[in-house]
């Protein structure tokens, strides 16, 4: 999305829109690479990051009783516990996580929606599908007060700065939408 607004903020200079995207780019990949390097030689894969997105995607979709955020394998099956490596058992994951999803459609739906809510839920504690009830949090609910009345008032004047703002809560929806919406998220 960063790149995005750096094309839309320089839209009528083509040639500076591609400097900075390739700057942007630069940079990223520099702070990125000497991780990346250190879980090749490490992990003997390509790994950018994390080997964590299998667990998390996992447990984001195929949910335990005891609710979102919980690492549970259940109904991983015996094949992921012969596995030998952690690169190993996170592509497992993955690919568990995204069969779930194409069997599943309607429970993935149901818990999208059901992440998304917890995003912006003003009560902190017990908020798994057990019960949706426990202590309201006095200071999320002043800041997404305030915040949704900023947002309200600023969305009539249109600034390409302030759109910036805009896109990276559009990219922590996202992020949200795809990984478990827990409120210590927020």
């Amino acid at each position: 999305l960063l790149v995005f607004w750096i094309v839309i903020k320089n839209k009528g200079n083509k040639s500076n829109a591609f400097k900075k995207v390739i700057i942007f780019f630069v940079t990223l990949l520099s702070v990125l690479a000497p991780w990346t390097l250190r879980n090749y030689y490490q992990l003997h894969s390509f790994i950018p990051l994390s080997n964590h997105s299998g667990i998390t995607l996992y447990n984001s979709y195929v949910v335990p009783e005891t609710g979102l955020s919980f690492n549970s394998l259940q109904g991983v099956g015996n094949e992921y516990y012969e596995i030998q490596d952690e690169t190993g058992e996170n592509r497992y994951l993955i690919k568990k996580t995204i069969e779930y999803i194409k069997a599943n459609p309607i429970n993935v739906i149901k818990i999208t929606i059901k992440k998304v809510l917890l995003l912006f839920y003003p009560f902190d504690g017990y908020w798994y599908s057990i019960s949706f009830g426990s202590k309201f949090n006095v200071f999320w609910g002043i800041v997404f007060c305030f915040s949704t009345i900023g947002f309200i008032v600023n969305l009539t004047n249109y600034n390409i700065d302030k759109s910036l703002i805009y896109l990276l809560l559009a990219s922590f929806f996202i992020n949200t939408i795809v990984f478990y919406g827990s409120p210590r998220f927020r």
